[in-house]
């Protein structure tokens, strides 16, 4: 059965609070107390392997992560707004991360065939579509935003290609 009365007495909180509050027996308004020590720490580290990957030095990824953590230029304001948002955006930039990671073996000289594509397809998404499904369960909106996002960035790799 599902919690629809705790979901509608939930002053407009989303359903992963509501499951949250349904399986913990935490109560949902307590739950953004300890988000910032998990939200900071967890992006960050998948925005330094991110950065490492694309600048292919550790120093530029420093400081990439030391700029986008505690300036205005990047999420330090989405993580500690609401914490659905902010985990959403970290389930977000995994899924990017792994999309990265997949489609940096296919970016050479030549096309790659189909044997190389469907080589650990499973291994990627996966995994993708599991974060993807959780963060739409925690923030729909978010994880629609980002996924948008994610269809242009192929858009144009594709037309560019």
């Amino acid at each position: 059965q599902l919690p629809a009365g705790e979901y509608f007495g939930a002053m407009g909180l989303h359903i992963f609070s509501v499951v949250f509050h349904y399986f913990s027996g935490i109560s949902a308004i307590n739950i953004p107390r300890a988000s910032l020590f998990y939200t900071f720490p967890v992006s960050s580290l998948i925005v330094y392997c991110l950065l490492k990957r694309v600048f292919k030095r550790k120093n530029f990824a420093i400081f990439g992560v030391y700029l986008l953590t505690f300036s205005s230029l990047g999420f330090s304001n989405l993580m500690y707004q609401y914490w659905p948002s902010g985990l959403t955006y970290i389930q977000g930039l995994m899924i990017f991360l792994l999309l990265f990671i997949r489609l940096q073996a296919f970016i050479k000289e030549r096309p790659p065939n189909r044997e190389v594509i469907f080589v650990d397809i499973f291994k990627t998404y996966i995994p993708v579509i599991v974060i993807f499904i959780s963060a739409l369960i925690t923030h729909s909106l978010i994880a629609i935003i980002i996924l948008i996002s994610f269809v242009w960035i192929y858009l144009i790799y594709f037309f560019i290609n």
